[in-house]
């Protein structure tokens, strides 16, 4: 085991959640903006398209 948690997910740009899911304390991301899972010494990033936003705590 890492010891690590990762929640995340994504959502259709046009909707409109940013500040839904940001005020329950997660990171929004720009649209088509990958993350890097370097915190778990994995050399590779996740994302979704460029029109979805994906949301990460």
């Amino acid at each position: 085991m890492l010891g690590y948690f990762l929640l995340y997910g994504s959502y259709e740009t046009d909707r409109g959640l940013a500040a839904f899911y940001a005020r329950r304390g997660y990171t929004v991301h720009a649209p088509g903006e990958t993350f890097p899972l370097d915190r778990i010494a994995l050399p590779l990033r996740l994302g979704a398209g460029d029109d979805q936003r994906v949301f990460t705590r």
